[in-house]
């Protein structure tokens, strides 16, 4: 049996080379393809407080985007890609200020693991099950 589990966010695309405002776009970009209002799909219960974050969350935006396309603070392009990320951020939350996983995340895995070593049929091609003149 399959059950779904959210996994991380894509990785972070290239903006190398791009100006401030393309980098804010691919930012913006990036953050909703893995992110998502909770009103979308987040189970709400007023009786326990609100949103239910089941599959993680809330996440802050500005947190996201940088942990994403930040580099380490020594690095030289540190300030300029910081800057876009605030600027992207800035944007986001013009339309709320906690996000859950898109289920563009959503990945499927099996409830119980196959550790075994033992061949499978999908293993095998048809040729393997012909017949052999040797026998």
């Amino acid at each position: 049996m399959r059950s779904a589990d959210m996994g991380p966010p894509s990785p972070a695309p290239p903006i190398a080379g791009k100006s401030h405002d393309e980098m804010v776009e691919v930012m913006i970009k990036w953050f909703f393809q893995n992110f998502e209002d909770p009103a979308e799909m987040t189970p709400f219960e007023s009786a326990e407080g609100g949103y239910q974050y089941i599959w993680g969350g809330p996440y802050d935006a500005n947190e996201e985007i940088q942990a994403a396309f930040c580099p380490k603070s020594e690095d030289p392009t540190f300030e300029v890609i910081e800057k876009a990320a605030i600027a992207a951020a800035e944007k986001i939350e013009e339309d709320g200020w906690e996000w859950a996983p898109s289920p563009s995340r959503f990945v499927e895995e099996d409830d119980e693991p196959d550790d075994s070593d033992e061949p499978h049929e999908d293993d095998f091609e048809e040729d393997d099950f012909e017949e052999d003149d040797h026998l």
